[in-house]
């Protein structure tokens, strides 16, 4: 309501007085809170439909990529899993061939420089064939049958494993076994085992001599957490995002297989493998479940 005095002639005359009925101002303030509200509502509403698009937008764009790399999987896994079964006849034709040298022939001199080498031949044939067998079974799914076994034996095993191989590379090798562990856990000791002393081999070859490979154990909630750290050169984004993916190999040597074999194998217990920079190295982290 407006108010304002009317002069006539200098003599005050009286007010005029200008405005809207009580309940028509309510009406009007009410309709106006509605609008600001409704207005909130629907800004709040478009922001939220937005971050929802974007997520699924972004998760589609996911799961297409995680399509395209299983698709490039599966055809490079049944080329491998060709080529492997053609290697092992002939493969198979010469560790027979070593066999009967060893067998059936002697030599008139020089006998154990002929042992040698049929020897040498015997263990790269059956190493060859190693490698073609865990070619061809990663062609399909890995699966973890399970035993339960003493958490700190299987550790303390992979140490000494680990401790002989790093005194032929020249590496300090630690290994940190807490009190606090389990005394048991449900596992496929053979393949988790073999599956940690891939990432133990893959930590020592990223190392200079000198340099450090550490094993550590603890458990976090219900999982057991196994941490191999070493002191080589911190990873780049494309090199980590990589790293476990089939014949991706950082080495220079071997088949890439090594990284992505411990993922299948730590997948099949239903745990987690990750890796991560830290401020003096490179570090694994596997989680099974306890």
């Amino acid at each position: 309501e407006l108010a304002y005095p009317f002069p006539k002639l200098g003599e005050f005359s009286g007010i005029i007085r200008i405005g809207l009925p009580l309940a028509e101002y309510k009406d009007v303030m009410n309709l106006s809170r509605l609008v600001i509200i409704l207005g909130l509502f629907l800004a709040i509403l478009t922001v939220i439909v937005t971050i929802v698009l974007l997520s699924t937008a972004a998760r589609l764009m996911r799961l297409r990529q995680e399509h395209e790399r299983l698709v490039h999987l599966r055809a490079l896994s049944e080329l491998a899993a060709s080529v492997a079964h053609q290697i092992r006849n002939p493969l198979n034709s010469i560790a027979i061939a070593f066999q009967r040298l060893a067998a059936e022939f002697k030599p008139e001199g020089n006998t154990e420089e002929y042992e040698k080498i049929i020897n040498v031949g015997l263990s790269e044939t059956k190493r060859v064939d190693k490698i073609i067998r865990e070619f061809i079974s990663l062609t399909g799914s890995i699966s973890a049958v399970k035993n339960e076994v003493s958490t700190r034996e299987f550790i303390s095993k992979l140490c000494d494993r680990a401790a002989q191989l790093a005194q032929a590379k020249n590496v300090a090798f630690e290994c940190d076994i807490p009190r606090d562990i389990p005394e048991t856990i449900l596992i496929d000791d053979e393949k988790l085992g073999h599956a940690v002393e891939n990432i133990l081999a893959n930590s020592f070859d990223a190392v200079e001599t000198g340099g450090t490979v550490r094993l550590s154990v603890r458990k976090a909630k219900r999982m057991l957490v196994l941490t191999i750290f070493n002191t080589g050169k911190p990873l780049n984004k494309e090199i980590a995002e990589k790293i476990f993916q089939p014949y991706a190999s950082l080495k220079g040597k071997g088949a890439g297989m090594g990284l992505f074999y411990a993922q299948q194998v730590v997948l099949a217990h239903n745990g987690t493998i990750d890796v991560r920079n830290t401020s003096n190295g490179v570090a694994f982290d596997v989680k099974i479940p306890i």
